[in-house]
């Protein structure tokens, strides 16, 4: 099994996923925009310099703003901008991007595409291959309390029902929200399947979800799978879980 984990909006709690991670010796994505429209803070760049020592950074716009409510000139704008920003902090050059809300469609990609960035990274769910468009790249779930009922309507959204029937039926069977992870993961641990967790450091300190995380990459561990950044799946990874 091929675990990624991958953090959206560059919030400050990043540092403490950061530290969970690495007391696991798991990799990380951590998808940054240079600041936030809704008003939630961002790292600093010295606080992205330190994470950019041991995990992946990736862009998520300039401003955070969802990309199909925009005109071209103005996604082009965000997606570029917000490269070039987050690269400026760092020093150096980043190659992945996630579509804030998951907002994408055809032209969308072609701009991150045509910005230069080697993937997009969606939030189309319950899939453990990354096979297809490495500007489509799938996750498996969010790391977060949603219901049963939220799991079957994202499941019915976004297709690709056959491929995505076995997770979401043990997703559902899970006796808990938080069991949900590792039982997909239990299930696949001899597998080159990947399974990517993605989530908020905010929404992880708003709910109250540290201890749980914890414990959940505590299971991960047990099960001693290979960890990969996105970039390095949307690649490697995914000849392997072919």
């Amino acid at each position: 099994m091929i675990l990624v984990t991958s953090w959206d909006d560059g919030h400050p709690h990043d540092e403490r996923i950061a530290d969970m991670l690495a007391r696991y010796g798991f990799s990380g994505t951590f998808f940054v925009p240079v600041r936030n429209s809704e008003g939630r803070p961002v790292l600093s760049g010295s606080a992205l310099r330190r994470l950019s020592h041991s995990f992946e950074i990736g862009g998520h716009t300039l401003d955070h703003v969802y990309l199909t409510g925009l005109d071209k000139k103005e996604v082009h704008h965000q997606i570029r901008c917000g490269k070039e920003g987050v690269e400026q902090y760092l020093g150096r050059e980043i190659k992945g991007f996630c579509y804030p809300g998951g907002r994408v469609n055809a032209s969308i990609r072609d701009a991150v595409l045509e910005s230069g960035f080697c993937y997009g990274r969606t939030i189309e769910n319950l899939r453990i291959d990354c096979n297809g468009s490495p500007y489509s790249l799938p996750t498996t779930l969010q790391y977060f309390p949603h219901t049963k009922d939220i799991l079957v309507k994202n499941f019915l959204r976004y297709g690709s029902w056959s491929r995505r029937a076995a997770t979401l039926k043990l997703a559902i069977q899970a006796e808990n929200w938080w069991d949900r992870l590792p039982v997909i993961a239990e299930s696949m641990a001899h597998t080159n399947g990947v399974l990517h967790i993605w989530g908020h450091s905010w929404e992880v300190e708003k709910y109250g979800l540290w201890n749980k995380l914890e414990q959940m990459l505590k299971r991960m561990s047990s099960l001693r799978p290979a960890s990969m950044t996105v970039l390095e799946v949307s690649s490697e990874g995914c000849r392997l879980g072919r």
